[in-house]
């Protein structure tokens, strides 16, 4: 429904101006919650679909948890780099991918009844320096922005009272 400007009555979408007055300025009234808005769309209703589609649903953040214990390079990419994970997350991310890191660098032999038995660090090498790479570029740039942060305070006269 459009409300006219004018003399504020109502009247339906499909007129192009008002039956009362013949005003041609007009707000609009929400189906769905009721609003008068003026332009394209209802600001109420986006927010709340821009709300529920920014969130993370539990079943893609349950396996973005799987995907970063199995995989933590690739995981590590998206989420220290995308704006959409929660901060949890990327906590969770670098804290996991420095903690594969560690274990990667740090492994013993197994000692068994024959001896010692290698573990078979040459594949698993590469998947190291895939999580350490984003790792490392990202910490890079939260530690650009501190650096910016800290100049421009510098740079600012103090106020004097």
């Amino acid at each position: 429904m459009k409300v006219c400007m004018y003399c504020n009555s109502q009247y339906p979408d499909s007129l192009l101006e008002c039956p009362n007055c013949g005003g041609k300025k007009y707000s609009t009234i929400c189906d769905t919650c009721g609003t008068i808005y003026e332009g394209p769309e209802c600001p109420k209703c986006a927010a709340e679909r821009a709300a529920q589609t920014a969130d993370l649903s539990m079943f893609s953040k349950v396996m973005l948890v799987i995907i970063t214990v199995i995989f933590p390079f690739a995981s590590t990419w998206y989420l220290l780099f995308s704006k959409r994970p929660r901060k949890w997350m990327k906590v969770f991310a670098g804290a996991y991918s420095v903690f594969y890191i560690t274990a990667q660098l740090h492994q013993k032999p197994l000692v068994g009844a024959e001896g010692a038995i290698q573990l078979p660090t040459e594949g698993s090498e590469w998947l190291m320096w895939l999580t350490a790479l984003p790792l490392a570029l990202w910490l890079g740039r939260e530690l650009v922005v501190v650096i910016k942060a800290v100049y421009k305070a510098m740079r600012t006269p103090a106020k004097a009272e």
